[in-house]
C-alpha cells in the first residue's frame, strides 16, 4: 500500500504488531494481546454485507463496493468492549505496516464507516490502482459522507490485516498533553493535531514519518513565530510543494489552538530517551 497524497491521518508506528499471511482472516487486537481472529466473509462470521455506493477518492469517481459496517466488525472482534470507555482510538494495520488511528467517536457516525471487501463492478476483489496496479485486499476501509475525507482527518486504508482496540495516552505519551483541561485551548489544539497532523508528522518520534518531527530535536515554536506558522498550517502550498494538504477550512481560533499545543509540548518536551518532565 502506498500513501495516497492527500492522506491525513493518525499513525502508530512501525512495528508493534506480529505479521500474518495474507488473506481474509484479521486478527484483532487490545493494545499488545490479539483477543480473536476472524474471516469476516465466512459464512459462520455472523457479518452481513451490504452494497455501498460512495464517491472514492483514490480513483477519483464514484465507486460500489460490498462491505460490512465497521461498528458491526467491531463487535464482532472485541464484543463490548470497545465501547468501553478506557479505550480511544483503533488502529487499522496494513500489509506493510501502515497504521492509521482512528478515534473510536467516529465509528457511529453518520454517515457510516464501512470495511469493504469487493468492488461491485469486478467479479472478485478491487480495481487496481495507481500505476503499480495496486489490490486494496483483504479489507479497505471507507466512508460515505461527502466531508469523510483525507483532508479532514478520515483514514481510508486498504490491505487491512489487523485492527487494534488502544488507549492513545499511553500509546503515544510524547504526543498526549498531560495536565490540561479539555476545556482548554491546548486540548482543543491536541485534538485538531490528532485529527489532521500526526499521520505525518511525530512529536518525540512518536507518530508519523513522512513529514518533520515538530518537537525534537528542537522544536518548531522555537523558531518560527507565530504568524508564519498559521499561515503555513493553513496554506502549505503557498510557500512549497510538497505532500502536506492545504487546511484551508481551519479559522483564526482553530490555528491559535494548535500553536497553543506545539508550545505547551514544547515546554514538556523529554530530556532524555526514558524521561519526561
Amino acid at each position: 500500500m502506498k500513501h495516497f497524497k492527500w492522506f491525513v491521518l493518525l499513525i502508530v508506528c512501525l512495528g508493534q504488531y506480529p505479521r500474518v499471511s495474507e488473506g481474509s482472516v484479521v486478527q484483532f487486537f487490545i493494545e499488545q494481546e490479539e483477543v480473536a481472529s476472524v474471516d469476516l466473509t465466512a459464512p459462520d462470521s455472523g457479518l452481513k454485507s451490504q452494497m455501498v455506493d460512495l464517491y472514492d477518492p483514490y480513483f477519483n469517481k464514484t465507486k460500489k463496493y460490498e462491505a460490512f459496517r465497521l461498528s458491526d466488525v467491531m463487535t464482532r472482534g472485541f464484543a463490548e468492549r470497545w465501547r468501553a470507555p478506557e479505550f480511544s482510538d483503533v488502529a487499522f494495520v496494513a500489509l506493510d505496516g501502515y497504521q492509521p488511528v482512528l478515534g473510536l467517536e467516529h465509528i457511529e457516525e453518520k454517515p457510516e464507516a464501512w470495511l469493504a471487501f469487493r468492488d461491485a463492478d469486478r467479479a472478485s476483489g478491487f480495481e487496481p490502482f495507481g500505476e503499480k496496479h495496486i489490490d486494496f485486499s483483504p479489507y479497505y476501509l471507507i466512508w460515505t459522507g461527502d466531508h469523510q475525507r483525507f483532508t479532514t482527518g478520515y483514514p481510508w486504508p486498504n490491505q487491512i490485516i489487523k485492527i487494534v482496540l488502544l488507549r492513545f495516552q499511553n500509546r503515544y505519551p510524547a504526543v498526549y498533553p498531560q495536565k490540561v483541561r479539555e476545556t482548554s485551548d491546548v486540548w482543543q489544539g491536541f485534538k485538531l493535531f490528532r485529527q489532521r497532523c500526526l499521520t505525518c508528522h511525530a512529536m518525540d518520534r512518536q507518530g508519523g514519518w513522512l513529514g518533520p518531527d515538530l518537537l525534537m530535536p528542537k522544536g518548531i515554536v522555537s523558531y518560527r513565530d507565530d504568524e508564519f506558522l498559521k499561515a503555513y498550517i493553513r496554506k502549505p502550498s503557498d510557500f512549497r510543494y510538497s505532500k502536506m494538504p492545504d487546511n484551508e477550512d481551519l479559522g483564526t481560533k482553530e490555528l491559535d489552538q494548535i500553536i497553543a499545543y506545539l508550545k505547551h509540548q514544547e515546554q514538556h518536551k523529554t530530556t532524555g530517551d526514558s524521561e519526561r518532565q
